[in-house]
């Protein structure tokens, strides 16, 4: 073969090749200063990744024979070799590589526990792929964020540009539900940063076949409660039934969630002897069941009191304040998407992150959810910025009601009248999310929805700004609509 070829050579004696050559590369063939082409030191790669990849797929077919630690570290070292004398002959033999890309991989190779390093992608430039090992990923980043991006004041985890692929089973069987849950669950590792990646969850929940006429839901509204504190505040009706957008906030709850779900169930709303009749009155027009709570004792006593009503359903009750009326109907559409995908888990919720909320989850390292409390009622040092529940939830009914029965059992005060917890309540959703994280597949929290959305009527103020985000939520939703 010859070292190279040029315009002419490859026209006269190889007419086939150059007719194929003006097809597919017309600007390769126009591009003069590109010939004569290096013909031999291309071959030579080419035959060199074919030879390559052959020897990569025996090495991880022997890992079926002899899949020990040790083994795995033999092939990992031997496909570590192979990236190199790739990357040697994309550098030596293409001439596609970069002063920019090889300091990179001189960064990267002086970790000892790289394994080998490689350009990816087309060359001049684009992406670097490192082997490594699991455990020194993050001492690896680290360098890298330290030596090359630091110096460009940059920071490549936060703008995207550093990214860990775990391998897996390969394309041969390839479930997309778990790829999705895969992607999900990782975003819940990134601690605050999960924020940045709300739209990416909103994207993989939108993607998802509309599933909902499988899934049994049954809505439960919580509408109980004094309002001691509304009326403080100047608000002279039950909170639910404040007007907002010319509607009370239950009403606006109610159209939403149907919007959005079709609900077959007729949704369950708990009342209070002091807000049952003005609740009942708001919503003649609305095909609904109603639970009396009979006395103020906590949200998860209110929700406890639908028992006998929901005892014999199997399927997931979806928990939500009636004076959350600014959660929209995308968003109970992609939490029973989400519940969906994460059926295996007790508890699913949507979260976003507020700075100092009112009632944070925490999470372990790996991303589970560890528990929640409310830093008024438990006296606890508010946090600057947190992940919050926005007044939404998914349960599966018989558990949601056996961990309810569980926690009167233990808390309950005859006595007393009141549960031996914080002001005398039983409190929805910290309690409940603090049992089942306790127990495997027990909460999903995801942080997909819009940090407004948490906003509900407390007290008087709070009807302005529910009607404030409410508008601009709309507006966005129409003008992402129009595009």
């Amino acid at each position: 073969m010859p070292e190279t070829i040029n315009h002419d050579e490859l026209a006269r004696d190889y007419p086939s090749a150059f007719s194929e050559l003006q097809r597919s590369f017309p600007a390769l063939v126009s591009e003069k200063s590109r010939w004569p082409l290096k013909l031999k030191a291309r071959a030579l790669h080419h035959l060199g990744e074919v030879k390559r990849v052959a020897k990569a797929a025996s090495t991880l077919k022997s890992l079926t024979q002899d899949s020990t630690s040790e083994a795995k570290l033999i092939a990992m070292r031997t496909i570590g070799t192979l990236l190199n004398e790739s990357h040697a002959g994309l550098r030596d033999l293409y001439d596609v590589s970069t002063e920019e890309v090889e300091g990179l991989i001189s960064i990267i190779r002086t970790d000892p526990h790289v394994l080998g390093a490689r350009l990816m992608g087309g060359g001049f430039g684009g992406n670097v792929l490192a082997l490594t090992t699991q455990s020194n990923a993050h001492t690896l980043i680290e360098r890298v964020q330290e030596q090359y991006y630091a110096a460009q004041n940059r920071n490549g985890v936060d703008e995207g540009s550093v990214m860990v692929s775990t391998p897996g089973p390969g394309l041969a069987n390839v479930d997309p539900n778990q790829l999705w849950r895969e992607s999900i669950s990782h975003i819940n590792t990134l601690g605050n940063r999960a924020a940045n990646y709300a739209n990416n969850i909103r994207v993989i929940l939108d993607s998802l076949p509309d599933e909902q006429s499988s899934v049994d839901v049954w809505p439960v509204i919580v509408a109980a409660g004094k309002g001691t504190r509304a009326t403080a505040s100047g608000l002279n009706v039950p909170k639910p039934i404040a007007s907002v957008c010319s509607k009370p906030a239950i009403v606006q709850v109610l159209h939403n969630i149907r919007a959005a779900l079709g609900i077959a169930r007729s949704p369950i709303i708990i009342v209070s002897p002091e807000t049952e009749m003005a609740v009942r009155e708001a919503v003649t027009e609305e095909h609904v069941t109603f639970v009396v709570q009979p006395e103020a004792l906590g949200t998860g006593d209110a929700v406890l009191a639908a028992y006998k009503t929901m005892a014999d359903f199997n399927g997931r009750t979806l928990v939500v304040w009636g004076t959350q009326p600014v959660i929209q109907e995308k968003t109970y559409s992609r939490a029973v998407k989400l519940a969906t995908l994460f059926d295996s888990y007790q508890m699913v919720l949507p979260t976003t992150f507020k700075h100092r909320p009112y009632a944070p989850i925490t999470r372990r390292a790996n991303g589970d959810v560890h528990s929640a409390f409310e830093t008024h009622l438990e006296r606890a040092t508010p946090i600057e910025l947190g992940e919050t529940n926005i007044g939404l939830f998914l349960l599966h009914n018989q558990a949601m009601f056996d961990v309810l029965l569980n926690l009167r059992k233990t808390f309950w005060n005859a006595a007393r009248g009141q549960y031996n917890r914080p002001s005398g309540e039983l409190g929805f959703p910290n309690e409940l999310i603090t049992a089942f994280a306790q127990q495997e597949n027990g909460v999903f929290a995801s942080p997909f929805a819009d940090g407004r959305e948490e906003q509900g009527v407390k007290q008087l103020d709070d009807v302005s700004r529910c009607e404030q985000f409410i508008r601009e939520l709309q507006r966005e939703n129409s003008t992402d609509e129009g595009r």
